[in-house]
């Protein structure tokens, strides 16, 4: 993937270059920086190619590896 896929990929998905990014992929800022001049990691660009393809956002990503917490049971669901 060429830089400027990648950041074609990044505005499809959601993220904008930068910290968010970063967090996203759980790299430092210097990586993602890196990425963006020279391309990212198989790793990455793979990720991107599947988000793009089946219109996944990073959003949407994030909210199913971190959902809300579960409503607490009542008294009368657990009797």
């Amino acid at each position: 993937m060429t830089p400027e896929e990648y950041e074609a990929a990044l505005a499809q998905v959601g993220l904008k270059p930068g910290g968010e990014t970063s967090r996203f992929f759980g790299v430092t800022d210097r990586t993602e920086r890196r990425w963006r001049s020279a391309g990212p990691s198989p790793e990455a660009a793979l990720v991107l190619r599947i988000m793009c393809e089946f219109k996944i956002s990073a959003a949407e990503v994030l909210e199913r590896l971190d959902p809300p917490p579960a409503a607490p049971e009542s008294e009368e669901d657990a009797g």
